[in-house]
């Protein structure tokens, strides 16, 4: 019998793609993973990015914590946030959106 995984956090780098991410979200919150946690990383993004992916968990989970990237260096909780959104000051590139994530260091 195959065992199910512990705490699953899934990571998504947004830049300017809102449409897209709320897309991959909407297709996240159908998996049937428990404890999941829901990580977007805003790239910097100058459309309404931030706004719309903000107003999409926000129907789903209720407060949703924000963090500035270059401000924060570790986060930790007592329990994982559902969902968590990271907001880079640049677009940082895939690579670096995601070492930004690592450096940070979100644990439980």
């Amino acid at each position: 019998m195959r065992q199910a995984p512990g705490k699953v956090c899934i990571i998504i780098l947004n830049w300017n793609g809102w449409a897209d991410t709320l897309e991959c979200l909407d297709a996240l919150v159908q998996l049937k993973l428990q404890p999941l946690s829901i990580v977007v990383v805003d790239n910097g993004s100058t459309d309404q990015s931030v706004k719309r992916i903000l107003s999409w968990a926000a129907e789903r989970f209720g407060h949703i914590p924000v963090l500035e990237s270059d401000k924060v260096y570790s986060v930790n909780f007592a329990v994982p946030p559902s969902f968590l959104l990271i907001r880079n000051p640049l677009n940082l590139g895939f690579a670096g959106g995601n070492m930004r994530i690592m450096r940070i260091g979100v644990r439980s």
